[in-house]
């Protein structure tokens, strides 16, 4: 898709009906060079647009030593300097019981054309969708902590 990219404005101009959307860029990139677009929708409707950007590649320099990290069944990640890490149970909790009982009243909806099946079937897509997105946060936060700096040396580690 022929996309044009205002960073200035932090707007995104689409070809046809679309037209201009409003974005937030997490991170500003005043040398890259834009390459393309990708839109995708959720199941719950939410849009998301992908965007690549060409940059030089700056040399990665080990800030320190490398550390081990452990998963484990009690803690989520337990690293080699003793730093443990779990995940936030009350929230994916109490997320998951609203998740069961949605689930549950979608299943009782046995007409599978009826209007309130497709408003019940976005109400548990909206609460899988929010649990995705509190362990992505987990994940994302966890990589960038002091203990353990870059999420691909993280990877790695866990990898083998």
């Amino acid at each position: 898709m022929n996309a044009l990219v205002i960073i200035a404005a932090t707007h995104i101009k689409f070809p046809g009906n679309l037209g201009i959307v409003k974005t937030v860029f997490h991170k500003e990139y005043s040398n890259a060079k834009f390459t393309s677009v990708t839109i995708s929708k959720n199941t719950d409707g939410r849009y998301y647009a992908s965007i690549l950007f060409n940059q030089e590649d700056e040399p990665v320099v080990a800030v320190r030593e490398a550390i081990g990290v452990d998963l484990g069944l009690k803690n989520f990640a337990i690293t080699s300097d003793g730093s443990k890490y779990d995940l936030p149970k009350k929230q994916l909790a109490s997320l998951e019981k609203n998740r069961k009982r949605k689930q549950k009243k979608l299943s009782r909806k046995t007409d599978k054309t009826s209007n309130k099946r497709f408003k019940a079937k976005q109400l548990v897509a909206k609460v899988s969708s929010k649990i995705a997105r509190v362990r992505e946060d987990f994940l994302h936060k966890l990589s960038r902590s002091p203990g353990i700096r870059k999420s691909s040396n993280l990877c790695r580690r866990l990898g083998g």
